[in-house]
């Protein structure tokens, strides 16, 4: 047996939510059944009149050179029939959704016919009847000597005496449970297999569906493939079932909120020195975030800095004696376009400038190992530190750690902490930062 799901998305904007087309696609052919009798492949059960052999798996006997089912007597009150389970063949197809189903197979026509379906096994037996009108769902069958029948799961028989080909046809089930207000409709055609014109048989017939009552009008309770042979020489190869739905998924909202920490930067650093991390607060809790400086009320120092993802750095150095505030406007976006933008006062921090950065810390002055860490983050301080903070954020500006540390070392575990990038922001001096990224990788 070869199956394969296949899942297509294609989305689409309607006035006030989004819809998508979520399309499966299963197929099925008999080319991993052993060549013979049928039954007990692949949980095939056969149901005989006026015969006592089997639908046969056959090598070669499809149009494409491969395996099909074939039945190999003649006559009139000569038959056979198949079922297996629908769910273990064409998984999650549910018929009573509300959706748009397709039923693809090809089929050999001969004389007394051959017939294709779904149906429902009422008593459970494992083994649908056809005698048994409460087992019988939405069938289709073609032949010779008739032309063409189409079952409807309510019971009705619709005839058409169009005479298809008498080999291998492809033969399309367009089944629309949604239409007629539940009832359903059906609309079958077909083509000569290695041609591509297709012949509608029925167009948009009632299906009589009604999912409230317990027999086959039900789609729900459809769960077995159906086949049947009568006379030598039918076929049936190919299988491939379609389910296609409109799902509609929930409106995008606008973010509400744009966080930043810190706020602060120490004059006199160097240029594209890191300032915060940005965050959003989004009632789509799962939506994802684009940050850009804009022009609007409170973008006076805009210049001044720049954004890399979700970090805001400066990109000059600033002189607190010029002055102690600057002025920037943040704008949040999310992927469907829904923005926010709010403005911030970055502060700049007075340092002592006797000797102009002295007392600012540089890379050769503190080393911070292993990076990414596992279980604990080492701390050096070249000279060492009295009264300092350590404050760990996530990418996302959420404070998970603050301690305070004074000495030349200092041992920070972050054995509690997830995997992931954080920022370590040091004080080591009131008004005086500086900060490192670090990796938790465990």
């Amino acid at each position: 047996m070869k199956k394969l799901s296949l899942l297509l998305f294609v989305l689409f904007a309607t006035s006030a939510l989004q819809a998508q087309i979520d399309t499966t696609i299963s197929y099925y052919d008999f080319n991993n059944l052993i060549p013979g009798n049928m039954p007990g492949q692949d949980s095939w059960v056969n149901t005989l009149t006026g015969t006592t052999t089997d639908i046969q798996i056959e090598a070669g006997y499809s149009h494409d050179g491969t395996n099909a089912a074939h039945f190999t007597k003649t006559g009139g009150n000569v038959n056979a029939s198949a079922n297996r389970p629908l769910n273990a063949i064409f998984p999650d197809f549910n018929y009573a959704d509300s959706a748009v189903f397709y039923l693809y197979f090809d089929m050999k026509r001969e004389y007394w016919g051959t017939e294709f379906g779904l149906a429902y096994d009422y008593n459970q037996d494992g083994v649908i009847s056809m005698a048994n009108n409460v087992e019988k769902g939405l069938r289709f069958k073609t032949a010779q000597n008739g032309g063409c029948w189409l079952y409807t799961p309510d019971g009705n028989t619709h005839t058409n005496a169009t005479l298809i080909n008498s080999g291998w046809n492809r033969i399309e089930i367009k089944l629309e449970t949604g239409a007629n207000n539940g009832q359903g409709s059906l609309s079958i055609r077909y083509k000569t297999v290695g041609t591509s014109t297709w012949f509608n048989l029925y167009v948009n017939v009632n299906a009589g569906l009604n999912p409230s009552v317990s027999d086959p009008r039900n789609p729900a309770l459809w769960d077995q493939v159906f086949f049947h042979f009568t006379g030598q020489e039918s076929g049936l190869d190919n299988l491939e079932f379609w389910r296609i739905a409109h799902i509609i998924i929930p409106p995008n909202h606008d973010p509400t909120e744009i966080g930043l920490a810190p706020d602060t930067i120490s004059e006199n650093q160097p240029l594209y020195r890191f300032v915060g991390l940005l965050s959003t607060v989004d009632p789509d809790t799962n939506d994802t975030h684009q940050y850009s400086l804009v022009t609007g009320t409170g973008d006076t120092d805009n210049a001044y800095f720049v954004i890399s993802n979700d970090s805001l750095f400066s990109s000059i150095s600033f002189n607190y004696e010029d002055t102690s505030m600057r002025y920037i406007r943040i704008k949040t976006e999310d992927l469907a376009g829904a923005s926010f933008e709010k403005a911030f006062v970055i502060n700049i921090i007075d340092v002592a400038e006797v000797n102009p950065g002295i007392n600012e810390l540089s890379d050769d002055h503190i080393q911070i190992y292993p990076n990414p860490a596992q279980e604990k983050l080492f701390i050096e301080f070249k000279n060492g530190i009295q009264d300092g903070i350590i404050k760990m954020y996530t990418s996302n500006g959420l404070l998970v750690r603050e301690e305070k540390y004074q000495g030349s070392n200092f041992e920070l575990d972050v054995s509690d902490i997830i995997n992931g990038n954080y920022i370590l922001v040091l004080e080591y001096a009131k008004g005086k930062f500086f900060s490192r990224k670090v990796q938790i990788l465990k």
